[in-house]
């Protein structure tokens, strides 16, 4: 998992109670990178069924939709917040 990857799961864990997140907040927490950068980060935490959620970028320039962290995901940050730096 990137650093963009964490801190997209950070982003939602902080949002956790909310049944759906806006993803365009989110991308703008972690840096405002590139919406498709965002998609392609998006879809690899999906795969991993670590989020829920289809984000769009019709315009290029913002991502549109929602989504949230799973319990899978949750579980994926707790670990990372706990391993030590090097491993």
């Amino acid at each position: 998992m990137n650093k963009r990857q964490r801190d997209i799961l950070e982003a939602l864990d902080k949002r956790k109670g909310e049944s759906q997140t806006d993803l365009e907040m989110v991308r703008q927490e972690c840096g405002s990178f590139a919406p498709v950068v965002f998609r392609g980060d998006w879809r690899v935490l999906l795969d991993e069924r670590l989020v829920i959620g289809n984000p769009a970028n019709d315009s290029n320039e913002r991502i549109t939709g929602t989504g949230r962290i799973t319990a899978l995901g949750e579980e994926a940050l707790k670990e990372i917040r706990f391993r030590k730096p090097g491993e």
